[in-house]
């Protein structure tokens, strides 16, 4: 696959990931308002939690729920959140939100059930589709673990747990709860009762260390629960902590900088380039060159060889008033190569005399032809393993990086940080192609800044995301930070990572040579070069077009007699040579452009036939509120 195809192709697949990802952030963060349902209301609601010193919470739930007689129902549904932000209050009463994300299992009810998720909760429908339970009243037993993981907090652990949820869409009128804990607690415990964000408290229950007890016989209206909150010495639980995913994404970086460092060693040409200033090619186009310096057929590449098939005496150029023509002159021979003879026989195809403003987008099925044959000309001068090998380096590459940023966000529940784990993976695998420099930052100086710009995008990228998502007790971070020397060392590798072969170092050594020649060749030695071949302004111009410094070309023979090249026809043989060679360059410019909308046209007429078959953070310490906890969610009838 061509390399520009591969890079497009890789960032379309991030594209798609962003895409999907933010789609699934905008549901994991669908608040919706509670409405009071009159179909039914909960007689009786118990829970029971049993605190496991790994911060896992066995619970037990009794909901007694009498459904009214003149609406049809089936039973009741449960919903669990998947992930929350729990918040604490400070001194100066401010609220400070961290995320986590839950897992549950060992899922339990006395009547048939159904599990799935929705909406970032994960929903318990209970009842049967072909059962109706309107008029009748029907207690629910419901059990499931929920684990909780580690508070990310050093200078206490805590249990704050919303036990009833306040995202019921009834009335409860009797409320129990039974909170066992597995070590003896010093601390007072807190509990809230209310709507979202309420301190209202209560403190008529019973506590001796190790279980909690309270009877809410105030009636609870829809969108009200119970939260309850105690502060814990520091070590009072031993959170599981799964780092599978973390030492998956580090052992795979590893493997990805061995093997990188293992090709490195044995497919990289450890040739030296070496120049050989000339001021000729023997059996390299200017398109060719064009390729050979960085591996992509550009446009002014192709429209160079309208000079070069000039100068040749295939063609000529007239000049009539605001068109310009090309006259063909005599068939294309052996001295020609294949997409030379391709080429002008499409664009003659309808006459000998073409208009250069009628070679429209019936050449842009040629010019493909044509790009493709420059590689197969040239393919010998580079090495095509060596070429996958390094771009599965970089794609793989990104793609742990981007699976690293991923689980920091991922954990932390920071939904558009999950989106802009993907933009990371492109602006590393972005990094990573700048560094494929294939030393044609020896024609482009522009290569360097390009790698410096992108080394500086991704540093940002870095800081901005350490800024916004950083928590010193989110382990996963430690990964991100393990990864950059990595990140760094693969960078190196495929910046030093040669693919040409020794013919490919050779070629590119007699380009460069030609370059420093147009570069350096002071006038006198033009003067005697011009004399014995009085064509090498014209000879060396198509290729010092592809190289970018025409005009510095151009400006070293303004005080040299040039004659008028005998395959310009028209006004022009009348002109200097300054408005000669600026017709030269128009023209080249023209056809270049001519070619890029022929593509344009073909991408565009593609697409149609395809068509037609940030999260927030802060410190924990201080009060808390009504459903602030973990757990909670809510339920409703169905």
């Amino acid at each position: 696959m061509d390399k520009n195809k591969t890079t497009l192709f890789v960032i379309a697949l991030y594209l798609v990931a962003i895409i999907v990802t933010g789609f699934s952030a905008l549901i994991f963060n669908n608040d919706y308002e509670i409405s009071k349902s009159n179909d039914y209301i909960i007689n009786y609601y118990s829970v029971v939690a049993n605190v496991k010193e790994n911060n896992v919470i066995e619970i037990t739930e009794n909901i007694t729920a009498k459904f009214t007689a003149y609406k049809e129902k089936h039973g009741i549904y449960r919903t669990l959140p998947l992930t929350a932000s729990v918040g604490e209050t400070d001194d100066l009463g401010n609220v400070h939100y961290k995320n986590f994300r839950y897992s549950y299992t060992d899922i339990k009810c006395n009547e048939d059930f159904d599990v799935y998720t929705s909406s970032g909760s994960l929903v318990i429908q209970i009842g049967n589709a072909y059962e109706i339970v309107s008029g009748k009243t029907i207690t629910y037993q419901i059990s499931y673990k929920i684990d909780l993981g580690s508070d990310r907090d050093s200078s206490k652990d805590s249990f704050y747990y919303n036990l009833i949820g306040t995202s019921w869409d009834s009335e409860i009128l009797q409320t129990e709860i039974t909170v066992n804990f597995p070590k003896n607690i010093t601390s007072t415990p807190h509990i809230y009762v209310g709507e979202y964000g309420g301190t209202n408290e209560v403190s008529n229950y019973t506590f001796d260390g190790k279980m909690l007890y309270y009877q809410h016989n105030v009636l609870l209206d829809a969108g009200e629960g119970l939260t309850v909150k105690l502060d814990l010495e520091e070590g009072y639980f031993n959170p599981n902590t799964n780092y599978l995913w973390d030492i998956i994404n580090l052992i795979l970086l590893v493997i990805i900088a061995l093997i990188a460092i293992m090709m490195f060693v044995k497919y990289s040409n450890k040739s030296i380039l070496t120049p050989v200033v000339q001021f000729k090619l023997t059996n390299l186009t200017s398109a060719d060159a064009g390729y050979l310096i960085d591996r992509h057929v550009h446009d002014k590449d192709i429209a160079s060889l309208i000079i070069l098939w000039a100068q040749k005496g295939y063609l000529k150029i007239k000049e009539d008033g605001k068109n310009t023509y090309l006259i063909k002159v005599k068939e294309v021979d052996k001295n020609l190569k294949l997409y030379e003879k391709v080429l002008i026989n499409k664009i003659f195809e309808k006459g000998d005399e073409v208009c250069l403003n009628n070679i429209d987008q019936r050449i842009s099925d040629t010019i493909t032809t044509v790009v493709d044959s420059i590689k197969v000309e040239n393919k010998s001068s580079f090495n095509n393993f060596g070429t996958i090998i390094r771009e599965i380096i970089c794609i793989a590459s990104s793609a742990i990086f981007t699976s690293v940023l991923y689980k920091i966000a991922y954990t932390a529940v920071y939904g558009w940080f999950m989106v802009l784990s993907f933009i990371g993976g492109i602006i590393s695998y972005l990094l990573f192609k700048s560094f494929t420099a294939n030393l044609d930052e020896v024609f482009n100086k522009k290569r360097k800044w390009l790698s410096v710009l992108a080394l500086v995008s991704i540093i940002t990228f870095f800081i901005v995301w350490f800024i916004c998502c950083y928590d010193f007790y989110l382990d996963c971070f430690g990964c991100l930070i393990i990864s950059i020397p990595f990140i760094i060392l693969i960078c190196f590798i495929v910046r030093k990572f040669n693919i040409r072969t020794d013919e490919g170092m050779k070629k590119l050594g007699d380009i460069v040579g030609l370059k420093t020649f147009i570069e350096v060749t002071e006038k006198d030695r033009l003067e005697m070069l011009v004399k014995d071949n009085p064509e090498l302004f014209y000879e060396v111009l198509p290729y010092a077009y592809v190289f970018g410094i025409y005009d510095e070309w151009c400006k070293k023979f303004e005080n040299i007699v040039i004659k008028t090249p005998s395959w310009v026809e028209g006004n022009a043989t009348l002109l200097d040579f300054v408005i000669l060679n600026t017709m030269i360059r128009s023209l080249m410019i023209n056809f270049s452009s001519t070619l890029h909308l022929a593509q344009i046209v073909k991408g565009v007429k593609t697409i149609k036939s395809i068509g037609s078959a940030v999260g927030r953070s802060g410190g924990f310490g201080g009060g808390g509120f009504s459903g602030g906890g973990h757990g909670g969610g809510g339920g409703g009838s169905w």
